[in-house]
């Protein structure tokens, strides 16, 4: 499995582990319990979510409701598309 070194930790999210860690499961122990004009979460039938990767302090609760918002129980695949931000492609690019 390819891995990289995490760039922005320390700066964009905690560069301690536990501490990262805490931060996570807080924001998804806050997500309510149903959604603002009542359905449930994890969202009945929901197959996709679109999630905000900012700094964790700017977008860690939003992207925990948009994670909470799935039930991983019927999960089989995961495709995660997002933008280039240091090179610019002409077309879509796939890492190996």
């Amino acid at each position: 499995m390819m891995s990289r070194s995490a760039y922005h930790a320390g700066s964009w999210y905690s560069e301690q582990g536990p501490r990262l860690n805490k931060e996570l499961t807080q924001w998804l122990d806050e997500v309510p319990p149903t959604t603002v004009d009542g359905v449930p979460i994890p969202v009945p039938g929901a197959r996709a979510i679109i999630a905000p990767h900012a700094g964790y302090s700017y977008s860690g609760p939003a992207a925990a409701f948009a994670y909470k918002s799935i039930n991983p129980d019927f999960v089989k695949r995961v495709f995660i598309l997002g933008p280039s931000h240091h090179v610019r492609f002409s077309q879509c690019a796939l890492s190996q």
